[in-house]
Formats: C-alpha cells, sequence, structure tokens
C-alpha cells in the first residue's frame, strides 16, 4: 500500500501530507515553525508546496477543536 492511497483513508481524519514522506494526525500538531511541524519535540517538515493549505488544515482543525 503507497503513502497516497493511506492518505486518502486517513484525510477524513485529520490526517495531512505535510511532505512526500509524511502524514501527520493535525490534532496532534503543538507548533509550526516556518516549514517545520513540531509534535512532541519531533521535528517534521513540511514542502514549500504544501506549506499554505496546512496552514489552512490546521486553523480548520483548530476551529473544530475549540468549538
Amino acid at each position: 500500500m503507497s503513502i497516497t492511497n493511506i492518505e486518502k483513508e486517513l484525510i477524513q481524519y485529520n490526517f495531512f501530507r505535510c511532505h512526500r514522506s509524511y502524514l501527520v494526525n493535525l490534532k496532534k500538531v503543538d507548533s509550526l515553525k516556518g516549514n517545520v511541524i513540531v509534535i512532541k519535540k519531533l521535528e517534521i517538515p513540511v514542502s514549500r508546496y504544501r506549506l499554505n493549505e496546512f496552514k489552512c488544515r490546521l486553523a480548520k482543525s483548530l476551529g473544530e477543536i475549540l468549538c
């Protein structure tokens, strides 16, 4: 199974493909520093191509958590 197939399965559960090798759970993101996501002190790169979409999806996810 490819990461693309896994991405399609998990997108409904607030997962986002931030880089060609990484899927992250948006609810677990602790911070964003430039183009790096921090989750429990682990730094995960966000591709420049996906950075704006990531920010929008993260804001939407946070809105769901706050409401």
